[in-house]
């Protein structure tokens, strides 16, 4: 099994209340490996996340999103 951390944008669409996510950052072992998502490509869970990282590297693959720093 990998084991991928996920920085994740977070957004709202102001026209429905569907909330949608951005992959900023992939990182495996700290290594990245964002290339495994296209940019752009939005997600509506972790769980999708996770399925389409399966789907690319035909492994199982469990994914934890990371928070992103906090800005002084």
């Amino acid at each position: 099994m990998r084991f991928i951390e996920a920085l994740c944008d977070h957004e709202a669409c102001a026209f429905t209340e569907a909330k949608t996510f951005l992959v900023v950052e992939l990182t495996e072992h700290d290594e990245d490996v964002s290339y495994l998502v296209d940019q752009g490509t939005h997600f509506s869970s972790v769980n999708q996340l996770q399925r389409h990282l399966a789907r690319v590297t035909g492994d199982e693959v469990n994914v934890r999103e990371i928070p992103a720093a906090l800005e002084l």
